[in-house]
């Protein structure tokens, strides 16, 4: 039985159960009846939406969104993996590989069970253990999506301004993923804690189960408080820092990348800079794209998680259908965006789509034999239109 306090400090009413100790918490009950039964007149509980098209697009969005996510993040792994060319053994290709995880484990364990929730208007079929787990994975694989981005921007800033120190940071790539991961995990373990299950007796016998988020901590005012406090941290944090440093950090290494190209060294050198500031350039054009698109898809959340929280409106699940699916939708286009500027991408796509992977792989990039370090030298630079405008190892 789900214990709480109502104004008189004593259990609540018979006939509900919950599957945790609520004794601190400000009336778990009230809580789910004030949230869901705003909807239906006499407090009872909200009617499941019919089968109609509106259902249907919602369920055919989300699907869709979940394959091509699931799909395509597991090929950009994959690519990373099995590629033998040592230019994607970087630091750079290794944080892609972060962000396609954490895309993917976004699409594995949080979409569908929100589909789920949002087609039942919010009643939650999957027990305790995954409100809490799905809730918190989604907030751990979001903010490592943009702490990973910022990586990749600082990365890029030290190989273009600070060369030198770029191979330090080379090494260091598996501890700052670490360090990522668990900066991630920490912050939202308060989702761990405030999020609850509950089943609920409505006045009219029916029972539903509920996976929501309560900061009760001693009354309603600090629990409200605590919540607010919380939503803007994160929303400063690890949505608004991170997007500062990343634009400082892209802005300079536009501004340096453009003064070399007017300002370069003498005729000998001058060819070679090119190459690779050329290569530099589609990089960055590329992680730009990146970063607009994933500040362009989690906005919308952003602004309506904070004014939730903050005038306290009921939520319209149609509106929250479309915001969540569109922050989803972030982790079904990085693939698209790694294909469309990077020809390792590409050719690993082509390879998965056309079976070539279930085939025995030759080397496409073997010297003639007899060819002397001068003559490949030669071949290298006379046919720079050969070589990837996004290697990893040109870059440095």
């Amino acid at each position: 039985m789900a214990m709480g306090y109502d104004d008189d400090e004593s259990s609540i009413e018979n006939g509900v159960n919950a599957s945790f100790n609520d004794s601190y918490y400000y009336s778990n009950e009230s809580f789910v009846e004030e949230e869901w039964g705003h909807v239906s007149a006499g407090n009872l509980p909200p009617p499941f939406p019919r089968p109609t098209a509106v259902v249907f697009t919602k369920v055919a969005a989300f699907l869709l969104n979940i394959i091509v996510t699931i799909i395509g993040n597991g090929i950009v792994i994959t690519i990373i993996i099995r590629n033998k060319n040592k230019n994607m053994r970087s630091a750079t290709y290794y944080y892609l590989m972060n962000l396609a995880i954490a895309d993917l484990i976004v699409a594995c364990f949080s979409e569908w069970t929100l589909l789920a929730t949002l087609l039942k208007e919010g009643s939650w079929p999957f027990g305790a253990f995954m409100c809490k787990f799905s809730t918190f994975i989604q907030g751990v694989s979001v903010h490592v999506s943009i702490l990973t981005l910022m990586v990749v921007a600082g990365d890029r800033y030290i190989a273009i301004l600070h060369p030198i120190k770029s191979r330090v940071v080379k090494r260091n790539a598996w501890l700052v993923i670490a360090v990522v991961w668990l900066f991630s995990t920490a912050i939202n373990i308060p989702l761990v804690i405030y999020y609850h299950y509950l089943e609920h007796t409505w006045p009219n016998g029916e029972i539903r189960k509920y996976c929501f988020e309560h900061w009760g901590i001693i009354g309603q005012l600090q629990w409200k408080l605590a919540k607010e406090m919380y939503t803007l941290t994160v929303f400063v944090c690890v949505y608004v820092v991170p997007l500062v440093l990343m634009s400082v950090a892209y802005v300079r290494i536009g501004m340096t990348l453009s003064y070399r190209s007017i300002s370069g060294p003498g005729v000998s050198i001058k060819a070679t800079i090119s190459v690779q500031d050329k290569a530099r350039k589609k990089v960055v054009k590329m992680m730009l794209v990146v970063v607009i698109t994933f500040a362009l898809c989690w906005l919308p959340y952003h602004i309506y998680n904070l004014y939730a929280h903050f005038r306290g409106f009921k939520s319209d699940w149609d509106i929250f259908t479309f915001i969540i699916w569109l922050g989803y939708a972030n982790s079904a286009m990085n693939p698209f965006i790694y294909c469309g500027f990077n020809e390792n991408f590409r050719r690993g796509f082509r390879d998965a789509f056309t079976g070539r992977w279930c085939r025995k792989q030759t080397s496409h990039h073997k010297f003639p034999t007899g060819a002397t370090t001068k003559s490949v030298t030669t071949t290298m630079f006379t046919h720079s239109d050969h070589i990837d405008p996004t290697s990893m190892e040109s870059m440095l």
